[in-house]
């Protein structure tokens, strides 16, 4: 995918969680933490069946492990014994503030559906994902016939 497509996609996952969010203007972390669960069991849920639940779940570790490059892990408030394991996502985004939090999700959203690109292709992947997530997606235009 090109840079633009890369800035779309970050802009639907946005839309997504903000709307999930009911559009809180600060809202509580745990809340946050719970809309970003939601998008991607949606998304697991109707992607599952297609690439199984282990391309799944390693298509989600490959995006939360790009993004982590973007969004670095704060290793000084949550040092680990193993400096080498990826954080896990929850651990991540609870490092963020409310705004930044969105943001580094959306970072990961969209890496997920570039690595799901690689996959299956930008027409699947923008059709699946408009099912997964609808509410980041303009309506459909109506295609009406003439008068």
């Amino acid at each position: 995918m090109n840079a633009p497509a890369k800035e779309e996609l970050k802009s639907i996952a946005a839309r997504v969680l903000h709307r999930r969010l009911d559009s809180s203007a600060s809202p509580d972390p745990e809340k946050m933490l719970s809309a970003i669960g939601r998008a991607w069991d949606d998304a697991g849920k109707l992607l599952a069946p297609i690439i199984g639940e282990a391309g799944f779940s390693a298509l989600r570790s490959r995006a939360l492990h790009l993004a982590q490059r973007e969004y670095p892990p704060d290793r000084a408030a949550a040092p680990t014994a193993a400096e080498k394991l990826p954080v896990d996502l929850e651990t991540w985004l609870q490092q963020f503030e409310p705004a930044l939090t969105i943001e580094a999700a959306s970072a990961m959203f969209s890496a997920f559906a570039n690595l799901l690109h690689n996959l299956i292709g930008e027409r699947l992947t923008m059709r699946l994902l408009r099912k997964a997530w609808p509410e980041g997606f303009p309506p459909p235009e109506s295609k009406e016939t003439g008068p």
